[in-house]
């Protein structure tokens, strides 16, 4: 395994300590493999100095060690040919060849070494149980394999195994059957180290999955191991990418590295390198998240609505992370967090509005990132006109005044008022306001035709109302034809006409007197005429007597007057016979 410290000391000359993009090695690493790092710096101001450092030690451009600055990151990679820091085994002693019969003492030692130290094993071949019944004796980076005596079923072949997790080396020994062992001279076999001809493959890198605007981000594509020449590209969310003023893109041979310079609210994205040989081809994706303060996508304004309507003042913003959205009441000082009032996207609603919501109130956006941001609106919420019901007198007679009132109970100024009788619009110097929310209407004086349905209508901006009722004008009965005293001859037809007029029209009652001093004793009659009057056809002698006509509507005192019918016999005319 690589053990190569991450600790680094960066000193800065400045107040403003710099601030290092994390970086890591891989976990596991084989002979042969090149392997790097880079410092970043995200922030902080020049001039730096970088030093790199394994295991407390510092690091020097010398012995595969290859360590490049720049004016704000350092690359340090590390070549496997030269430089190992974790090796896989090699032979200190390789066994002798050696040649022996039944019955002698035979030690064969095996020794290897590497990084870690390697586990050195023996094993007899088509005989698995072999290393559990043999003696042997182990120290370190060593094995030494004792026959004693060698016996007829020690022939075989044998194999020394060095193995350090990493790689195993092997040696492979014929041994004669017939009394004899046989070493051959050994072939070292490493069974993991880099063919020569390999796909290439990434050496994964963390970056910081959050970076803010302004800051300037590098990102390593390093070959951990494959056959050159490499051939590499760059994507964000599956575009390619090209050298341009925010992006600067640095080959070598066996590296490749993205800048992003500055960071802004774009840069957030899922940025790949692939590598390619005529061998094989490798990727490598790291996603970049931009800090970004909030900032409006929708400011919200003042708004002016309409009582009872369903009215919504948005409010969103754009960040990263997505910033949260709070509103607040100014005068309650109440954050609301009612889904029926607030919706998922920062909107404030209200369903329906009131008067009673009326405010200024306060749209907070923030993310943790930069300063939050605020927008205080004033919500004004107009009111249609609502009028306060009035009522007029059942009655009112002729000759007397009246005033209406028509007064606004709720509704936002300027208010038009209108007065109609019978659905006509009067116009008249007695329609005065006292205010803007009451308008009068006078009538002086009462005649009879000021009766009829009066209305107000209200008016502004945002709607109307209208208010009715029904005035009755009254007037007290008066003659149209009075009637008068009749002397009629019997058998004769009776007219006698009673007439009188008022509002409403009075009604004609006609009574017989049956004694004029009592008039309680009066016999009412029918009358057979529309127009009130008295007829009897033929009238009697009987009917002779004092007749009273009333004529009464209600309004004031009724009118009544007494006549005298008299009838007079038939005249009888006498004839003489000469």
């Amino acid at each position: 395994m690589l053990f190569l410290s991450r600790y680094l000391f960066v000193s800065a000359n400045s107040p403003d300590a710099p601030k290092i993009q994390r970086f890591q090695f891989p976990e596991k690493l084989e002979v042969n493999e090149k392997v790097g790092a880079t410092c970043m710096l995200r922030s902080g101001k020049p001039p730096y100095t970088f030093r790199w450092l394994k295991d407390g030690k510092g690091l020097e451009n010398k012995n595969g060690i290859i360590i490049e600055n720049g004016e704000r990151l350092s690359h340090l990679l590390i070549d496997p040919i030269t430089y190992a820091s974790a090796a896989s085994p090699s032979w200190n002693e390789e066994p002798f060849d050696v040649e022996t019969t039944v019955g002698e003492k035979v030690s064969v030692k095996c020794s290897a070494s590497g990084y870690p130290n390697p586990k050195i094993e023996w094993i007899k071949k088509d005989d698995v149980a072999f290393f559990l019944r043999r003696d042997s004796s182990t120290s370190r980076n060593s094995t030494l394999l004792l026959f004693n005596p060698v016996r007829i079923v020690d022939g075989g072949e044998y194999v020394c195994i060095a193995s350090n997790a990493y790689t195993d080396t092997k040696i492979e020994m014929p041994i004669m059957k017939f009394n004899i062992l046989y070493l051959f001279a050994s072939t070292v076999i490493d069974t993991v180290a880099g063919a020569v001809n390999d796909s290439p493959k990434i050496q994964h890198t963390q970056v910081p999955s959050m970076v803010e605007i302004g800051e300037k981000i590098n990102i390593p594509c390093m070959i951990r191991k494959g056959s050159p020449p490499f051939h590499f590209e760059w994507f964000k969310n599956s575009a390619a990418i090209k050298s341009s003023e925010n992006f600067q893109i640095v080959d070598t041979s066996d590296s490749s590295r993205l800048t992003i310079n500055p960071v802004t609210e774009k840069s957030s994205g899922n940025y790949t390198c692939t590598v390619r040989t005529k061998f094989g081809s490798d990727r490598m994706t790291i996603y970049i998240s931009v800090k970004a303060p909030p900032a409006w996508s929708y400011e919200p304004k003042d708004i002016e609505t309409i009582e009872g309507e369903s009215t919504s003042i948005p409010c969103s913003a754009d960040g990263s992370p997505a910033p949260r959205i709070n509103w607040k009441r100014l005068d309650l000082a109440k954050t609301f967090t009612d889904s029926r009032i607030l919706s998922n996207n920062g909107t404030l609603q209200f369903i329906p509005v009131n008067k009673s919501h009326e405010g200024s109130y306060v749209c907070e956006a923030y993310n943790d990132v930069g300063s939050p941001l605020k927008k205080i609106v004033s919500l004004t919420v107009h009111e249609a006109p609502v009028i306060q019901p009035f009522s007029l007198p059942e009655r009112i007679q002729i000759g007397k005044s009246l005033s209406l009132s028509c007064a606004v109970m709720s509704g936002t100024p300027p208010l038009n008022f209108k007065w109609y009788r019978n659905q006509k619009l009067l116009q008249t110097e007695n329609i005065k306001s006292s205010n803007k929310k009451v308008s009068f209407l006078t009538i002086d004086p009462i005649v009879e035709n000021s009766g009829g349905n009066y209305s107000c209508i209200v008016s502004n901006s945002k709607g109307q109302d209208h208010f009715s009722a029904v005035l009755v004008v009254t007037a007290p009965p008066i003659w149209i034809s009075e009637p008068e005293d009749k002397e009629l001859v019997e058998n004769e037809k009776l007219n006698l006409k009673c007439l009188a007029s008022g509002a409403p029209n009075p009604r004609i009652i006609w009574k017989r007197l049956e004694n004029s001093q009592n008039r309680e004793s009066s016999t009412s009659l029918k009358l057979n005429s529309e127009n009130g009057s008295l007829i009897l056809d033929p009238v009697l002698k009987i009917h002779e007597g004092n007749y009273m006509c009333t004529a009464d509507n209600g309004a004031g005192h009724p009118l009544s007057k007494t006549v005298t019918i008299v009838i007079r016999g038939r005249k009888k005319f006498v004839y003489k016979l000469f």
